[in-house]
C-alpha cells in the first residue's frame, strides 16, 4: 500500500479517486473532492 510506504498524498488521491469513481452517489465524495484539492 502507498500509505504504508509514506506515500500519504499518494494514497490520499487513490483512495479518494476510487471513492469517487465506485460510489459517486456516496456522502465521502465531497469530503474526497477536498482532499484531492488540498494535494
Amino acid at each position: 500500500m502507498l500509505f504504508n510506504k509514506g506515500h500519504n498524498e499518494d494514497s490520499d488521491y487513490y483512495f479518494s479517486t476510487i471513492v469517487i469513481k465506485k460510489y459517486p452517489k456516496s456522502s465521502k465524495v465531497c469530503e474526497c473532492v477536498f482532499i484531492i484539492a488540498l494535494i
